[in-house]
């Protein structure tokens, strides 16, 4: 729905009025709800199959395997067609969906989660984070291939003239380290859920991921409030690396996660509290 919403927002609002510029900065806002949610219920889901299936979880593995390479495959080719048709050859060549990202993070993920327990992938998963981002800011090749390596790898961020980035090669890139670590992050929280369910404690569930949800909201908004006031007294410039550390999409920053993956964990808790209530049959 979040992602409808942006895309369809680009389309719709492209007129320039006063009206149609504030309410597609309002849809894209919205919108960025979508992406750290997709990867978050996508990690949730895989966490949860490997918990509550047991030794069965084999099956579903190869499962979850198989609509991963029909994403990455069938559904990539029916995609970049849709955007070569709007935009031309010249940028579908050069464009990765979201669905390509999502279908990695399944094919690395479902590997991952059989050889690595529970606190072993919250290390791994905030140690490739940071690792990628680490990349972005110090790694600088110039060659156009280690450059096209970067972007698949762990993305690049084109930077104003007081930072140091490379140029952009890619329209729409969605890495894959940075966004791989929430994956298998939230794989651990689906575990917890699955236990939770498994003894009966569905409102434990709903209420964990509530909390969990909050948190995160919270310190991203505040890291935000904080970043505008370093942007207000000119402590730091809005094309800076450590700007776009913090609230950049392409790679994933630090609030963009924090803020829209809360907010998502919010709206997943919401509809776990709907299942465990009795609410809806």
């Amino acid at each position: 729905l979040f992602v409808c919403l942006t895309h369809f927002a680009d389309v719709f609002f492209n007129g320039a009025s006063p009206l149609t510029d504030l309410m597609l900065s309002i849809s894209h806002k919205i919108g960025k709800v979508g992406t750290p949610t997709f990867v978050i219920l996508s990690g949730l889901v895989l966490g949860y199959l490997f918990k509550s299936k047991g030794d069965q979880f084999e099956d579903s593995r190869v499962h979850l395997v198989d609509r991963a390479l029909a994403l990455l495959i069938i559904g990539h080719v029916l995609l970049v067609a849709c955007i070569v048709t709007k935009f031309g050859l010249s940028v579908g060549v050069r464009i990765a969906i979201v669905t390509d990202m999502i279908a990695l993070c399944v094919i690395l993920g479902s590997f991952v989660i059989k050889v690595t327990p529970s606190y072993s992938r919250i290390i791994l998963g905030l140690a490739v984070y940071a690792i990628s981002w680490i990349a972005v800011v110090a790694w600088n090749p110039e060659p156009r291939l280690l450059l096209t390596v970067k972007a698949i790898a762990v993305g690049d961020v084109p930077l104003s003239s007081s930072g140091t980035g490379s140029a952009f090669l890619f329209p729409i890139f969605f890495p894959i380290l940075p966004w791989f670590a929430v994956y298998i992050l939230s794989s651990c929280l689906g575990e917890r859920i699955a236990s939770l369910y498994d003894n009966g404690m569905k409102q434990t569930a709903h209420r964990s991921l509530f909390k969990l949800g909050v948190l995160m909201l919270s310190i991203g908004l505040t890291l935000k409030m904080i970043q505008e006031l370093f942007f207000h007294f000119h402590v730091l410039e809005t094309g800076s690396i450590t700007s776009a550390l913090m609230s950049h999409k392409f790679p994933p920053g630090v609030c963009y996660l924090l803020v829209y993956g809360g907010t998502g964990l919010l709206l997943t808790s919401f509809f776990l509290w709907i299942e465990a209530a009795g609410l809806l049959k």
